[in-house]
């Protein structure tokens, strides 16, 4: 793969969400990107004086080679392995935790946000740390009867869209009428237009693109 985007999101306990992206020039491999995207990320999180640091990443190879508990063995991988600790180390000052979250995992939090502003509670199995941040979380969205909402940054309402819903839409805005031969950042960008929302967009959006044959 040549000439594709990646992104990350640092997202507040305030819920408020700042993407970033960038176009890589070289060829790579899946497991390359979550490297690029993470060190993205810490550098980011650094340059604003970050005090505490959760990563999540989809890749359990990556995740758990950060971690220590697996070993870096593929050549392509070793550097950035290390490019990505060395990031983590000059944060002397911020505390990074990584963990594993798979897709999954980000539209249970729109769900749980969902329920806790219908019915204020939370999930049985929720921890303390997590009630916390599910609270400041759902300070960022609007429920209007059943559908959820997330307030933008210039107050527009963007409709929160499930698995499924997510899947229709990427493919009837990058195969309908607004046309193929996009990139994935550039389709997240006409669906966020379009005021809809989830919280893996923009990374959604790369791999649809990526598996599209037209493109």
């Amino acid at each position: 793969m040549l000439g594709n985007g990646i992104g990350a999101v640092l997202a507040s306990l305030e819920g408020q969400y700042f993407p970033l992206s960038t176009r890589l020039g070289f060829d790579y491999t899946n497991n390359m990107t979550e490297f690029e995207a993470c060190a993205m990320g810490i550098i980011m999180a650094i340059k604003h004086q970050v005090k505490r640091l959760n990563v999540f990443g989809d890749s359990v190879l990556v995740i758990y080679q950060l971690h220590g508990e697996w070993d870096t063995r593929d050549p392509k991988l070793i550097p950035y392995h290390s490019h990505v600790m060395a990031m983590a180390n000059q944060g002397r000052e911020m505390t990074i935790h990584i963990r594993h979250q798979t897709k999954m995992a980000h539209y249970q939090q729109l769900e749980e946000a969902k329920e806790y502003l219908r019915e204020s509670v939370y999930h049985p199995a929720t921890i303390e740390n997590d009630k916390r941040t599910l609270r400041r979380l759902a300070v960022g969205f609007f429920l209007s009867g059943v559908i959820l909402y997330k307030r933008s940054a210039d107050l527009t309402l963007l409709r929160c869209m499930d698995n499924q819903e997510a899947k229709e839409i990427m493919e009837e805005v990058h195969e309908g009428t607004f046309g193929t031969n996009t990139n994935g950042h550039a389709l997240a960008h006409k669906i966020l237009k379009a005021s809809y929302y989830w919280t893996k967009m923009e990374s959604d959006c790369c791999q649809h693109v990526k598996r599209c044959m037209k493109c």
